[in-house]
């Protein structure tokens, strides 16, 4: 009994001269400065003589509760206070330990911080893993919050491995904002990045011939460094047809002038950004209406009007002329015997998507009579043609007989002249004989 006392004395006495030994686990957020105290009873702060120490090694003295850096190129500072603090500029994990007049006190701070795995802009569609860390943390109250608050199950999460990872499946635009990881009171934040197009789904742009069509995609960055390469396609009917080449950058607006019926089909704007590509396509349905026969209509006849779009009608789509006449063939044709302006309309459902005037011209009266004059005049003047002509060769005629007349008065004249002429001769010569 009495060696008993004697021991327990021993040991008593024993643990007076060992430095007294404690630990303290402190879990705190990366990037954020904290303060780290020596804890328990200590000396009056002008008497203590102390040491911090990082991971076994010295990083700040105190002497007379004065603070001294050991080293320059150490980032910890103290403080002329009665506790002996120790103050990070940044969270650092690692053991901590402080020896105050040879009381011990250790510190295990833990720089809690959440990756993510892709990391930076990640294309909308893909998939992102948020990891919480260090990934042992023993605490069990591990809660995620989206950046719109939202919180518990949801439909594209999956949490892994004690809650300590989130998965988020098909990544929206809308996923992109501070995500938070709460931790025993402690508030971790992570920034997601998704890249992608404002408008959720494809886009349908309707046009009638001979009108300007903008095709434009909007991204919801306007910083285009990330992306790589940007190329346009027609696809459907010139499946992977090569557009245009925009090169780094979103795809900018293309302008299709005087749209022509067989523009129609589905554009597609294709992006790469890193090894994944973005697309988003745009459907251009055009609206065009003929006659037959063209031009103006001629009275007591009529013309065939025919409405057609270049794409199949969906369900519940119709075509209609003068919101009377409703059809779902293509084209969706019409008789006209009068004169006026029709209208063509494609519905889905109750929405008028695209409308089309057509005017049918009527022939007017007033071209008959100048028809009439027209000809009247062009017929008297060949009437006058043909009357000057005749009278320039009748007078010709009876110029050109006047002269053989008078030729042939001339050549009597002179025949009866040298037959005088002959006998005068003869009867002078008788005479005289």
């Amino acid at each position: 009994m009495a060696l008993d006392i004697f021991l327990i004395s021993f040991l008593l006495h024993l643990g007076l001269l060992l430095p007294v030994t404690a630990e303290q686990h402190i879990y705190f957020s990366a990037g954020n400065p904290i303060t780290l105290s020596c804890p328990g009873d200590l000396p009056s702060q002008n008497q203590g003589t102390g040491f911090w120490k990082h991971n076994g090694k010295n990083v700040l003295k105190y002497t007379n509760g004065k603070p001294w850096k050991v080293g320059q190129d150490v980032p910890f500072r103290g403080a002329e206070k009665a506790d002996f603090p120790l103050e990070i500029p940044e969270a650092k994990e690692g053991l901590y330990t402080c020896d105050v007049s040879g009381q011990e006190r250790s510190i295990h701070l833990h720089v809690l911080k959440v990756t993510g795995s892709p990391e930076g802009y990640i294309p909308q569609g893909e998939s992102l893993e948020l990891q919480l860390h260090p990934p042992d943390l023993k605490s069990t109250s591990v809660e995620w919050i989206g950046p719109h608050n939202e919180k518990g199950p949801q439909t594209r999460w999956t949490r892994k491995d004690n809650n300590r990872k989130l998965q988020i499946k098909d990544l929206k635009i809308e996923d992109s904002g501070i995500w938070k990881c709460a931790v025993d009171g402690q508030i971790i934040s992570y920034e997601v990045k998704v890249i992608g197009f404002l408008e959720a789904t494809d886009k349908e742009i309707f046009a009638a011939v001979n009108s300007t069509v903008d095709l434009s995609y909007s991204l919801n960055i306007q910083n285009e460094k990330y992306l790589n390469t940007t190329e346009f396609f027609q696809t459907e009917k010139t499946l992977g047809k090569f557009i245009s080449h925009n090169g780094r950058g979103s795809c900018s607006s293309k302008t299709i002038a005087k749209v022509q019926f067989e523009d129609g089909g589905r554009y597609q704007c294709c992006l790469r950004f890193g090894h994944k590509w973005l697309n988003k396509t745009i459907h251009l349905v055009v609206m065009k209406v003929s006659a037959n026969p063209p031009g103006p209509l001629l009275k007591e006849s009529e013309v065939k009007l025919c409405c057609s779009i270049s794409a199949p009608l969906p369900s519940g789509a119709l075509l209609d002329w003068d919101a009377v006449n409703k059809s779902t063939d293509v084209p969706h044709c019409l008789n006209i015997k009068t004169a006026g302006q029709r209208m063509c309309r494609f519905l889905v459902g109750e929405e008028v998507k695209i409308s089309m005037n057509y005017t049918v011209e009527a022939m007017e009266q007033t071209q008959f009579p100048l028809t009439g004059t027209v000809l009247g005049a062009g017929v008297s003047l060949v009437l006058l043609i043909l009357i000057s002509m005749c009278l320039f060769l009748y007078i010709a005629l009876k110029r050109k007989k006047q002269r053989a007349e008078r030729m042939a008065q001339a050549k009597q004249h002179l025949l009866a002249k040298r037959t005088c002429q002959c006998q005068r001769d003869k009867s002078n010569d008788y005479y005289h004989t």
